[in-house]
């Protein structure tokens, strides 16, 4: 029989993947952000370390790459090609994630 003394550490650990995917959800896109404002290249690991961080957290968290490029192309209200190619190490980041 359950106590409801263990109800509130149950329900913390389930909740503790939303709060985690969340904050490397946004860490990831501040990194890109500050990349893309040309801060340097290591701004550019650190969000794929977050989203790769992000994306074992919780497998929501597959927009990551659809935010970033939205992102890239609402600051210069287009898309070059190296948007596309730098936002596909995060595809190939979730798909390998997901086998």
């Amino acid at each position: 029989m359950l106590h409801p003394v263990n109800v509130e550490s149950v329900a913390w650990i389930t909740e503790l993947k939303n709060t985690q995917s969340g904050f490397f959800f946004f860490l990831a896109l501040l990194c890109f952000l500050w990349f893309e404002d040309g801060a340097g290249r290591r701004w550019y690991v650190l969000a794929l370390l977050c989203g790769l961080a992000a994306m074992l957290s919780k497998p929501s968290t597959v927009v990551l790459p659809l935010v970033l490029l939205l992102c890239a192309w609402w600051q210069r209200n287009h898309w070059r090609w190296m948007d596309v190619v730098r936002i596909a190490q995060f595809f190939a980041w979730h798909w390998a994630c997901q086998r």
